[in-house]
């Protein structure tokens, strides 16, 4: 299966060259401040030799939990429609309640290509996305210890200037040998439909994810709503880089969903910086 995953990240990075450019001429924000605030997937892509890093500390879990989740998101696009991800997903013992440490649970490694419209005129943008996660660290509370491997379809309308539909489709593939105490996972198939808004320094979204087992001989299907917003604030932070937004939703939770209600609060940090990788040298070259 990991031969299969560097075969898959293969054929998206050399993606046909004939395959649309995506359009980077298009009003800014809705797509990405839309992609910022979910938690699925859109077609959207960094623009080439964009380099982007992102923080998304779960705030709710302050409360909560005796351990504070801080997903570290790092992006980089290789060429207007192609990117590469590292995803950590890191954590730190809730100092609020007395806990010390800082931990990994496991890396995804991602690709994407967006294809841009897939028929001309339609408005509707297409993409092809891979992601491995590999398991670092077990902990039952946050991970599974198993490996994942998670071909998407995704694609997306834009109405107007504000306005932004988003659709994917996928399986998620578990393999490997957990830790002794663990229950592998089963093979899932999984949906989400998304809806946005975004104007001057806010977004309103509504996500749907729909995630099921049987077409894999389980027996479990789960349904996920969650309306959320988010609120640019680094206008309240003075002199300070990067894009700073506190989002805020409350993840209603149907059929064998583990949770009924699920409130949450994150305070998101977005970096950008114009990079060119010289492939020579191993190493990024600022643009000018």
């Amino acid at each position: 299966m990991r031969f299969v995953s560097l075969i898959l990240f293969a054929i998206l990075a050399g993606a046909l060259p004939a395959a649309a450019e995506v359009n980077t001429s298009e009003p800014p924000d809705v797509e990405a401040r839309s992609e910022e605030l979910l938690e699925t997937e859109l077609p959207t892509t960094q623009h080439g030799y964009e380099l982007d890093i992102s923080l998304r500390p779960k705030a709710s879990d302050v409360v909560k939990e005796d351990y504070i989740r801080m997903p570290i998101r790092v992006k980089y696009g290789i060429t207007n429609n192609l990117e590469f991800s590292v995803t950590p997903q890191t954590y730190f013992a809730n100092f609020f309640k007395g806990y010390f440490g800082l931990y990994m649970t496991d890396v995804a490694l991602g690709t994407k290509y967006n294809y841009g419209e897939t028929y001309p005129r339609s408005g509707i943008d297409m993409a092809l996305s891979f992601k491995h996660i590999i398991p670092v660290r077990y902990d039952i509370r946050i991970s599974d210890g198993y490996y994942h491997y998670i071909p998407a379809v995704l694609l997306s309308k834009r109405f107007g200037e504000l306005y932004f539909m988003g659709l994917g489709l996928g399986v998620d593939l578990v393999q490997g040998e957990g830790p002794p105490d663990s229950i592998q996972p089963n093979d899932t198939m999984f949906t989400s439909v998304s809806f946005s808004r975004h104007k001057d320094n806010t977004t309103y979204a509504l996500e749907t994810l729909f995630v099921t087992d049987e077409v894999y001989g389980g027996v479990t299907e789960s349904l996920l709503i969650t309306p959320q917003a988010s609120l640019d604030v680094k206008n309240w932070l003075f002199d300070v880089p990067g894009i700073w937004t506190v989002s805020t939703g409350l993840r209603i939770g149907l059929l064998d969903a583990p949770k009924d209600f699920e409130l949450l609060v994150r305070l998101n940090l977005h970096i950008r910086f114009d990079y060119k990788f010289d492939v020579m040298q191993m190493k990024l070259i600022k643009n000018t």
